[in-house]
């Protein structure tokens, strides 16, 4: 799992070279509402935001995030998307399956953004977190 640090985090912010895929998470929810919108304003695309950055949130799954991620940007090189407390717990073994496969295969062009400000991991049953942040740190940064 590519476990990002803070100062490896700022330096991402500062070059403007970011991972396809982050997933911010803590039991400090307002450090993940901070460091979450800074990386969506550095990452996001500037040139219409509207049709270019995409925010989920709710009861979501891999389908409507695989639906975001793969739309082409418009008139820009570049996509982003936020999915805001996604819960891995909640995932069926389908649905788990299928977040793994996307997670594998996020296209160069889209940066994927968890914001985990309100979703905590279960101690008693952690496989299906475990199983989340290996496949979402093996595409990407994990940043708790």
């Amino acid at each position: 799992m590519a476990q990002l640090t803070e100062e490896v985090f700022r330096k991402h912010l500062k070059s403007g070279t970011f991972s396809r895929v982050y997933v911010i998470y803590g039991a400090e929810s307002a450090l993940v509402a901070r460091y979450a919108s800074q990386l969506e304003q550095k990452a996001a695309p500037t040139q219409f935001p509207d049709f270019n950055l995409h925010h989920l949130s709710g009861d979501v799954g891999a389908d409507a995030i695989a639906e975001a991620v793969e739309a082409l940007p418009m008139m820009d090189t570049r996509s982003c998307v936020v999915v805001y407390n996604y819960d891995p717990d909640a995932a069926n073994a389908a649905e788990t399956k299928k977040m793994a496969q996307l997670l594998g295969e996020l296209p160069d062009y889209c940066t994927l953004i968890f914001r985990m400000a309100s979703v905590t991991m279960n101690p008693k049953k952690p496989a299906k977190w475990k199983a989340f942040l290996k496949a979402a740190g093996a595409a990407g940064d994990v940043l708790e």
